[in-house]
């Protein structure tokens, strides 16, 4: 797969509309460069919206010993939270196989950034490269499932 971050991005921003649209919410994606914000996702009524930050790895899965240890996104420090923002973390799998998209609050993950330079046992100012990698145990319950984005949007 072709090395280039700017079109990685853009094959999970527009993988993640496809999988919203196929379920039956409408997804458009924003101008690129929208500060935190790649897609706004509402019901088909527009009663109701959310709003999408996609991050996109072409293969996210970190190995040791032939067993995934920790998945891993490039990803500054994130603190904003709110009940109307998700972040989608795009697992392309370099289109091996269909790609998976975790579905995560955006209070889920401001937590995760809060806590991790502890985790390590650091200061937050030393952590050089913040990225979100984080252990398959914690984040295999957000794989693939669209239920808090129906949730948020009234949706069954």
């Amino acid at each position: 797969m072709d090395g280039n971050t700017q079109l990685i991005g853009a094959a999970g921003v527009h993988f993640v509309a496809a999988r919203m649209n196929a379920l039956g919410l409408h997804a458009a994606a924003t101008i690129r460069n929208v500060p935190g914000v790649d897609l706004l996702v509402s019901s088909m009524d527009g009663k109701k919206s959310v709003a999408i930050q996609v991050k996109t790895s072409a293969w996210a899965s970190r190995t040791r010993r032939e067993v995934i240890s920790e998945c891993q996104w490039a990803c500054t420090y994130v603190e904003r939270e709110s009940e109307s923002l998700f972040y989608a973390f795009v697992d392309l799998k370099e289109f091996n196989e269909l790609p998976d998209i975790y579905l995560l609050p955006s209070r889920d993950v401001a937590r995760w950034y809060r806590d991790a330079p502890s985790r390590w046992g650091i200061k937050r100012e030393e952590w050089k490269w913040p990225r979100f990698h984080v252990e398959p145990s914690f984040i295999e319950n957000y794989r693939n499932n669209f239920k808090p984005i129906r949730k948020a949007l009234g949706l069954t």
